[in-house]
């Protein structure tokens, strides 16, 4: 393998972005120009990543043919990891296989050439869109000319600045995107600008702000995804044509309502985004996936399937949508159409925290305890700040009745993330489920200070709790508030089986035992197979010894067996 490299062959390798060509490695604002030798050893190393790249392949491809020893090659090997901020000890980017060689461990990913894109293809669905297409295909062909005029290093970093500021789009832990191709034809509607005044553009201006808005967006903490917010906004009030910036400020919104306690509303506001960004757009993927994830959050699965399907159509490697479908497809008990898009995610991304998170999710609705642990175990082991995975993985001890384990995890979540309130609700249930009420309560209250989602699961949780202790002045408004909201999202059309769950457990600490088992029922139809949480749910704890409970558990232990010995996965 010869080290010849194109013109804008950009790499990203973990958090950073590379250039082949110029060596320039890039984190965020951040970059450095690496010296020609250690620029040849990582582009060796990236190129053939993963595989383990021998001494002699290293020596053969980086110098040669010269005399060189170990200890100059084990020089340069240092000096990219210094470029890395990576150790020798606690590799995450490069990794000394004793005996062999050198293998990068961290995701390497190339970067779509922003000067080919869809931008070329055929699109008759809308004048406005097929316009701007023409316009970004003139862009592509202009761009291209003067990167084969570039003599100057100034010039030269200018370009790089350019095509990274897009590429830092798609820089992600446990998820990539394609969002080059789509910058390509999206925020540049304009046929033509010179790079000594880019400037003055509107388009590029609207650029930056969408690139530093998908950075902190990426980064998955609550004040970050504000800050993505704001920076959406601006990116739509310079260049409202634009369809990509609707895509991301509807994503952060979402994001919002899913992870951090966003009023429901803003679930509204960002359908209605969604929908603006589609009168630009209509095939734009990342569109079809905030639709997709929208829908989930009202508990459309079907509608939301059906969305992320469209995205994954558009852009075969979309790696959040596809992973949202295989999330989707659990949710709805299809556990075997799960699993295979749990395949493709892990795939795409084999180094992604993300994929091994949702499979290990799988594994527990399978009632496949040591498969899911393992699995929550390598999730941890590749992020250990992964909040929403460790919060998932307490909810999964739980389930295995490993109360004080889920606690632990939980307050570990609220050390790495402490206005993670959704911790609170997890910490309450494990205390709850294991009978110790006044902890739960205290808990609960905390997540009560909330908004949205964690707010109502908190007041659920509360009136279901001091139903137990007797104390129904306490509980009959919480849980009257809770089963209205609750009945209310179904006659919306509200398909989750979790909704459905949460009925049966009001019906059953009111102690109608004819109504809970009548809701048990529809949430088993409409796909709810965490067998491990419903028969340890102390909100059953009167039905449980009725003969109609024991029938749905069974029900739901053969339907899970019936899935593990039928599917193709486990032949």
């Amino acid at each position: 393998m010869t080290n010849e490299f194109n013109k804008n062959s950009f790499y990203t390798i973990g958090e950073f972005l590379f250039d082949l060509d110029t060596g320039i490695l890039s984190k965020g604002e951040d970059e450095q120009v690496l010296p020609r030798l250690t620029k040849e050893v990582l582009s060796c190393l990236i190129l053939k990543a993963p595989e383990v790249v021998s001494q002699d392949e290293l020596i053969a491809d980086v110098w040669k043919g010269q005399v060189v020893t170990d200890e100059n090659l084990q020089q340069r090997i240092t000096l990219v990891r210094k470029a890395l901020g990576d150790s020798g000890k606690n590799p995450r980017f490069i990794e000394t296989v004793r005996g062999v060689g050198y293998q990068v461990v961290a995701e390497v990913e190339k970067v779509i050439d922003p000067m080919t894109s869809r931008a070329n293809t055929t699109n008759n669905t809308s004048d406005v869109v097929g316009q701007n297409k023409k316009r970004a295909s003139n862009l592509a062909t202009f761009i291209s000319s003067h990167l084969q005029k570039l003599n100057t290093r100034f010039v030269k970093l200018t370009s790089f600045i350019f095509v990274a500021s897009i590429a830092i789009s798609i820089l992600v832990d446990g998820e990539v995107t394609h969002a080059v191709t789509e910058v390509n034809h999206e925020v540049y509607p304009n046929n033509v600008f010179d790079f000594e005044h880019e400037h003055h553009s509107s388009n590029h201006i609207a650029l930056k702000f969408y690139v530093r808005g998908k950075m902190y967006y990426k980064r998955y903490r609550k004040e970050d995804n504000h800050l993505a917010i704001q920076l959406f906004e601006k990116s739509i009030q310079v260049e409202e044509e634009c369809a990509l910036p609707y895509a991301g400020l509807a994503n952060a919104l979402l994001q919002g309502v899913y992870q951090y306690d966003f009023p429901y509303e803003e679930l509204e506001r960002a359908l209605s985004i969604i929908e603006m960004g589609m009168n630009l757009d209509p095939e734009l993927a990342e569109l079809h996936k905030a639709q997709g994830l929208a829908f989930a959050l009202k508990g459309h699965y079907r509608e939301s399937i059906d969305a992320y399907h469209q995205a994954v159509q558009l852009d075969p490697k979309f790696l959040s949508a596809i992973t949202n479908l295989a999330f989707t497809y659990r949710e709805v008990g299809k556990l075997n159409k799960a699993l295979e898009w749990h395949k493709i995610a892990i795939s795409l991304n084999p180094t992604g925290a993300g994929g091994y998170q949702h499979l290990a999710q799988t594994y527990a609705a399978l009632n496949m305890t040591d498969e899911s642990e393992y699995w929550f175990s390598k999730t941890m082991e590749l992020r250990p700040d992964y909040s929403l995975g460790r919060l998932f993985y307490a909810r999964f001890l739980i389930g295995a009745g490993e109360y004080q384990r889920a606690i632990s995890q939980s307050q570990e979540i609220l050390k790495l993330a402490p206005n993670y309130i959704r911790a609170n609700n997890i910490i309450g249930d494990a205390y709850y489920f294991s009978g110790l009420h006044q902890e739960a309560i205290s808990f609960y209250q905390v997540a009560k200070n909330s908004v949205g989602r964690t707010r109502d699961y908190a007041n659920y949780r509360l009136g279901l709790v001091h139903a137990q202790l007797g104390e129904f002045q306490l509980s009959s408004q919480s849980l009257k508030d809770s089963l209205n909201k609750l009945l209310q999202r179904v006659d919306r059309g509200d398909q989750d089986p979790d909704t459905m769950m949460r009925i049966a457990t009001i019906y059953a600490v009111q102690e109608d035992n004819k109504l809970a088992t009548q809701w048990l029922r529809i949430a088993l139809e409409a796909g709810y197979v965490k067998y491990h949480l419903a028969m340890r749910e102390p909100a059953f704890q009167l039905l449980a010894s009725t003969p109609e409970f024991q029938a749905v558990l069974t029900e739901m232990k053969f339907k899970l067996a019936d899935i593990r010995q039928n599917s193709p996965i486990f032949r």
